[in-house]
C-alpha cells in the first residue's frame, strides 16, 4: 500500500436533529488509520480470526505489551455474555491513534443476516450506554464487518452496515461519524460500489477528472501554487481533521492522477473549508459552510464575486455526499459541471495565496 491509498474513498452525509453525520470508506491499513479516534471496533471470530483482528493484535502486542484478552479482563463494559460486546478502558490517543477498543464476538457458522444485524446493533447500544456513564464516543472506526462470514452474501452484510450505522447515528446525539477502514481492496471496492448506489451516482460522477485536459492542466498548475505554503500550514492549528490534511490528500490525488468527479467534489469542499479556516479562523469555524462563506463576506474577508465561487463548490461537495432525490426540473450532469467546478476552485485557490502573499509581506 502507497500513500496515494490513504486517502479517503467514498462518503455519504445525513441530516439528523442532532446534526450532520457521516460515514466515510477507506482504503487503508486499520493499524496505522491516520485520524484520532474514539473508538477502535474489531469483530472476534468463533472459528476463524480476522485478517484485520489478527493484524491488529500482533502490532499492538509488539508496540505496548498488551494482549486483546488482558484489554478484555480490563474493560470498561464488558456486556459480551448478554450482548456480545465489550468495551476496553481508555488508552492515550497520543500513543496508540484511539482511546478505547470495542469488540463484537461473532459466531461466524451459525450466524444469519439477523443475528449480525442485532449484532450491530449492540454495539450501538453499548455506545449509549458508554455515554450515559460519560464515556463520550464521537467517531469509531472499523474494517468492512463480517467479511469472514461465508454463510452471508456481500452485499447483504454490507446493506446491514450501512443501514444500522445510519440508523444508529440519527438516534444517538454524540455519535458523528463512522469511518470503515479496510486494506482489503476487493472488500473495499464492493462498499464503494454500494455506496454509490445507495447515493443514485452516474457514469458521469464515475468519470476520472484528469481524463479531462482542461481540468488536469489546471488542477496541476493549482498544485504548483499551493505547494509553496504547505510548509506553513502543516502544524498548530491545522492539526485537525480536514484541515492541513487535504493539502496532503490534494497531492496525492495529483500524483496519481486517480480522482473520480464525486470524490472531486467533495475534496474541493474540503479544501474549501480548509481556506476558510485559514484566512477567517475560529470565528470563522464554528457555523455550517453556509454561514462561514457568508461571514466571510459579511466581515470583508472576500468580496461578493469570491463568495459566489465559494457557494458554488459547497453546492457541488454537498450533492455529491447526499442521497440524491429526483427533481423534476433539471438537466443531466455533464463535463461542463466537471469545469465548472474545476474554475470556481482554482479561482478561490487564487484568492487565497494572494491573501498568504500580502500576509508574508506583513510579518518581513
Amino acid at each position: 500500500m502507497n500513500k496515494h491509498t490513504k486517502v479517503y474513498l467514498n462518503r455519504n452525509e445525513f441530516g439528523t436533529v442532532s446534526g450532520i453525520k457521516f460515514i466515510e470508506l477507506h482504503y487503508a491499513d486499520l493499524t496505522e488509520f491516520y485520524y484520532p479516534i474514539d473508538l477502535l471496533v474489531l469483530a472476534s471470530y468463533k472459528y476463524h480470526e480476522g485478517s484485520t483482528q489478527k493484524a491488529f493484535e500482533k502490532s499492538f502486542m509488539e508496540k505496548y505489551g498488551m494482549s486483546m484478552k488482558e484489554i478484555q479482563e480490563e474493560a470498561a463494559l464488558d456486556l459480551n455474555k448478554s450482548l456480545g460486546v465489550w468495551m476496553s478502558k481508555e488508552f492515550d490517543v497520543e500513543k496508540v491513534g484511539f482511546k478505547r477498543i470495542a469488540c463484537i464476538e461473532l459466531d461466524d457458522r451459525t450466524i444469519t443476516a439477523e443475528c449480525f444485524a442485532e449484532r450491530i446493533r449492540n454495539l450501538f447500544a453499548v455506545i449509549n450506554l458508554a455515554d450515559g456513564i460519560g464515556i463520550n464516543i464521537e467517531n469509531i472506526a472499523m474494517p468492512v464487518m463480517g467479511s469472514c462470514l461465508k454463510n452471508l452474501p456481500d452485499d447483504e452484510i454490507l446493506s446491514i452496515l450501512v443501514e444500522q450505522s445510519r440508523f444508529a447515528m440519527e438516534k444517538t446525539y454524540n455519535l458523528d461519524g463512522i469511518y470503515i477502514v479496510d486494506n482489503d481492496r476487493e472488500r473495499v471496492m464492493k462498499f464503494d460500489r454500494k455506496m454509490n448506489e445507495i447515493l443514485n451516482r452516474t457514469d458521469v460522477d464515475q468519470e476520472n477528472v484528469f481524463s479531462d485536459e482542461q481540468c488536469d492542466e489546471i488542477l496541476c498548475d493549482m498544485w504548483s501554487k499551493m505547494k509553496y505554503y504547505r510548509e506553513q500550514v502543516t502544524s498548530g492549528k491545522f492539526k485537525k481533521r480536514d484541515r492541513s490534511d487535504v493539502l496532503i490528500e490534494f497531492e496525492a490525488r495529483i500524483e496519481s492522477r486517480e480522482l473520480r468527479q464525486f470524490e472531486f467534489c467533495v475534496l474541493a469542499r474540503k479544501m474549501l473549508e480548509f481556506i476558510i479556516y485559514d484566512i477567517g479562523g475560529d470565528k470563522a469555524g464554528n457555523r455550517n459552510l453556509f454561514q462561514r462563506i457568508e461571514y466571510m463576506r459579511k466581515t470583508e474577508l472576500a468580496s461578493p464575486r469570491i463568495t459566489a465561487y465559494m457557494h458554488i463548490i459547497r453546492a457541488f461537495g454537498n450533492a455529491e455526499v447526499h442521497t440524491d432525490e429526483e427533481v423534476e426540473y433539471s438537466i443531466e450532469e455533464n463535463y461542463l459541471d466537471r469545469q465548472i467546478l474545476v474554475e470556481c476552485l482554482s479561482r478561490v485557490v487564487d484568492y487565497w495565496i494572494a491573501y498568504k502573499y500580502r500576509s508574508n509581506k506583513k510579518t518581513k
